[in-house]
């Protein structure tokens, strides 16, 4: 019993060359190709040298699943070329969300106010100079309260040396079969691990409520 031979008709230029402008449509010619290739194995495949049964359905089935993948990006591929571009405020918003943590209600109405492409070009001028834009009342009082940001440099380095220093103490007398004095190491590690935490404290209140996000 013959089986029935499935015909079907592909268009692809004769020059087989075509220009993309990106690598998915470039993928998507291939793999084109690829189908009308396999479709035409296929028929040929169909049929043996003396005209009986065909006999590689393994081939047939990697056909047409070669086949219907080519289909599948062509379908993709012509629903993204209609994609709806973003509207101005759309666009706006999306520059928060790439440059920022997000826009807040002030953002929004800002938007709605002034026009998303005045504010974006306003927001992103004041950006790029960050010492211009003043805290909000609460942030400040926030940040006044930490011993980190009122610290000089020299002394945080102080603190973090004498920190090093007991810990590779410690480790020495452990090492030796001593017993660290316990109070002193910890004693040390005190005066630096209140800033550390401090430093993380004014890094997420800064990023949550400061103006400038870059």
């Amino acid at each position: 019993m013959c089986l029935p031979v499935a015909t079907a008709s592909i268009a692809v230029p004769s020059g087989d060359r075509l220009s993309y402008s990106s690598a998915e449509g470039l993928h998507l010619y291939k793999s084109l190709r690829i189908g009308h290739k396999a479709l035409r194995g296929w028929r040929d495949a169909s049929v043996d040298d003396t005209g009986g049964p065909m006999k590689n359905r393994r081939f047939v089935l990697s056909s047409a699943a070669a086949l219907a993948s080519g289909v599948m990006l062509a379908a993709r591929s012509s629903q993204a070329a209609v994609a709806t571009p973003l509207s101005a405020d759309e666009r706006a918003l999306h520059a928060i969300n790439r440059l920022g943590y997000g826009p807040r209600p002030a953002d929004a109405a800002a938007i709605a106010a002034q026009g998303a492409d005045k504010w974006l070009e306003r927001f992103l001028t004041e950006q790029l100079e960050p010492r211009r834009l003043r805290e909000p009342e609460g942030l400040r009082a926030r940040l006044a309260g930490l011993e980190v940001l009122q610290l000089g440099q020299a002394e945080l380095l102080g603190r973090y040396r004498e920190a090093v220093k007991a810990a590779r103490e410690a480790r020495r007398e452990q090492a030796q079969g001593m017993k660290a004095e316990a109070d002193a190491i910890n004693a040390v590690r005190d005066r630096i691990r209140p800033l550390v935490g401090q430093a993380a404290t004014a890094r997420l209140s800064r990023a949550l409520q400061s103006p400038a996000q870059l």
